[in-house]
């Protein structure tokens, strides 16, 4: 005969003595818990538009375009105020002091689809913002920002990619090509837009630049010699092992003095699979999250949502449950019951 028994305690205080270790946390503990899931899901799940700031003086400056449907779109100024140039200033890792939105095409008419863009101010991508289409208005109305001069860079403890397109110190762009997927490419340092010399330049830095800037890095070509023509200013190499999610988790070093610009490097990213990162898509890490954060949400309204039970009701609950292989009734034993004592039952 097989005898199975749950016997409840007086001291425990939820029904079926559900023990929470370490100790015996309260419902709040749990409750901020499932805050700080919330938060992690909404930063690492929540996809973004990839942003570029183009005709400008210098790289923190010029007229906005965000990479939509496959193709990059301007910003109509209709709504474009300080909240949302400071946002995308923050995206691009640059400085929200001393911002200013331009408007009226302040750097030239853009082409292509145009969007419109509210913010509050606060949010970290153009993705936390309302997007809605800009049919009623022209590139004469095209947006443009000038950043804060100072590049922030943080350090990120987690192993997966930060979700903004300027993520790491070298913000990333691809220039010259004939789709957003491809062109030459040129990195923001030290103030200024350097190309990258193809010494080093091979499949493993490609894919990295690919990935940094959201595309797939299958059928990934990494081109040489200027094949999308000769870039100016400085030159930079790079040496990359394949694995890193941005350009500067690679080892970066001057390549003014032997490249020239008929090496400068160029990619085109793959079609298939993965696409640049736009609203609607989400990480792996982020579907976790959020799935761990739906199942803990149930656990704790279970346990915290259940009846306390008095003293003398948990004594009258001894022996709930009884499996045996007799069906035939068993004489009532006259050993007195023990105290009744909590214990963790292995399943």
């Amino acid at each position: 005969m097989v005898v199975v028994r749950l016997i409840i305690e007086p001291c425990c205080t939820y029904v079926h003595c559900i023990k929470m270790a370490p100790g015996n946390m309260p419902c709040s503990f749990w409750w901020r818990l499932i805050g700080v899931l919330f938060w992690l899901n909404s930063v690492y799940s929540q996809a973004t538009y990839s942003v570029r700031l183009v005709n400008g003086p210098s790289p923190s400056e010029g007229r906005v375009e965000i990479l939509y449907n496959g193709q990059w779109n301007t910003i109509c100024d209709n709504y474009w105020n300080l909240e949302e140039a400071q946002v995308v200033c923050r995206q691009l890792g640059y400085s929200t002091d001393n911002v200013v939105a331009r408007s009226f095409a302040y750097y030239g008419q853009g082409s292509g689809p145009i969007q419109q863009v509210q913010c509050s101010g606060w949010e970290y991508t153009l993705a936390s913002c309302t997007l809605t289409s800009g049919y009623a208005c022209g590139h004469y109305e095209d947006a443009g920002v000038r950043c804060g001069s100072d590049i922030f860079t943080t350090f990120d403890p987690f192993p997966w990619p930060t979700i903004t397109t300027g993520a790491g110190i070298y913000n990333v762009r691809l220039v010259d090509g004939p789709s957003p997927r491809e062109g030459r490419v040129e990195i923001s340092y030290n103030g200024q837009w350097n190309t990258i010399c193809d010494d080093t330049w091979n499949l493993e830095e490609a894919q990295v630049v690919c990935r940094q800037l959201g595309y797939d890095t299958d059928n990934v070509v990494a081109w040489s010699s200027a094949y999308y023509g000769q870039g100016s200013g400085p030159i930079q190499q790079v040496q990359c092992s394949g694995w890193e999610y941005t350009l500067d988790q690679c080892t970066l070093s001057s390549g003014d003095s032997i490249c020239g610009h008929y090496e400068d490097a160029g990619v085109r990213c793959g079609t298939s699979g993965a696409s640049p990162r736009v609203i609607g898509s989400m990480s792996f890490v982020g579907v976790s999250l959020f799935l761990l954060t739906i199942i803990a949400i149930v656990a704790v309204v279970f346990v915290c949502s259940q009846q306390k039970i008095s003293p003398s009701a948990a004594m009258g609950m001894q022996e709930l449950t009884t499996l045996t292989t007799n069906p035939a009734p068993q004489p009532a034993s006259t050993t007195p019951m023990p105290a009744p004592v909590c214990v963790d039952v292995p399943v």
